[in-house]
């Protein structure tokens, strides 16, 4: 039987990767597990789910850009 994870534990899983400021931690990428739950991806940031992951948020955010600057149909 394995230990429960402390409380402390698992904030500490949930911290979020904040490229910007170089803090390396557990990245919440675009995407969900197949139940439909947060996935978080530990990484150094070079790898091929980090460059997937920045990929399709730069995707995101180009269409967010794109509909918000799209004008309102009457």
């Amino acid at each position: 039987m394995t230990k429960p994870r402390s409380d402390a534990d698992r904030m500490r899983r949930r911290e979020p990767y904040d490229a910007a400021a170089g803090v390396a931690g557990p990245r919440l990428p675009p995407w969900t597990t197949a139940d439909g739950y947060p996935c978080y991806l530990r990484t150094d940031g070079r790898g091929y789910l980090s460059t997937l992951a920045d990929s399709i948020e730069a995707i995101q955010l180009g269409m967010g850009e794109e509909l918000l600057n799209t004008p309102a149909r009457s």
